[in-house]
């Protein structure tokens, strides 16, 4: 099923619909740094694995990622999961939070995502050396299922 993330404070939708990996259901290589996960049920996806050295996946485009265990990124505890930035709708917008490093977009400490209402709901990541991905703020989002 996909699922759509949805700001707590207004009820906008973040994202389009897209189909959620979750890293439990993977396959890791002892002693190597990366798994297989799994493409989620019906959604005719391939199997994604880690992307050597970065510790983030490449997920395929319309997709998110729920991480095993709950990532931290400095005084946010619990970011659990990852989406890609072309999946996120035009409710979201860069706040004053928002910097460009000498490569791309590097948050900080600080969000640097917000809703159209001004609820702080992520952090995006894109600078030298990263994966371009969202770190969705769980305190302030929600996952909500939809028809596909």
């Amino acid at each position: 099923m996909q699922q759509v993330l949805v700001c707590k404070n207004c009820g906008s939708s973040l994202s389009k619909p897209v189909w959620v990996y979750d890293e439990a259901l993977g396959k890791r290589k002892k002693n190597k740094g990366w798994a297989r996960i799994p493409a989620p049920i019906g959604s005719g996806l391939p199997e994604i694995t880690m992307q050597s050295g970065f510790g983030e996946y490449m997920c395929p485009k319309d997709t998110a990622l729920k991480y095993e265990k709950p990532q931290k990124h400095d005084h946010f505890l619990g970011l659990q999961f990852s989406v890609r930035p072309d999946s996120l709708t035009k409710a979201v917008k860069p706040n004053h939070y928002w910097k460009i490093e000498c490569c791309g977009v590097y948050p900080g400490s600080k969000p640097n995502l917000s809703c159209k209402c001004g609820n702080p709901v992520g952090l995006e990541f894109g600078d030298c050396y990263t994966l371009k991905y969202i770190l969705p703020i769980p305190r302030k989002t929600k996952w909500k299922n939809v028809k596909s």
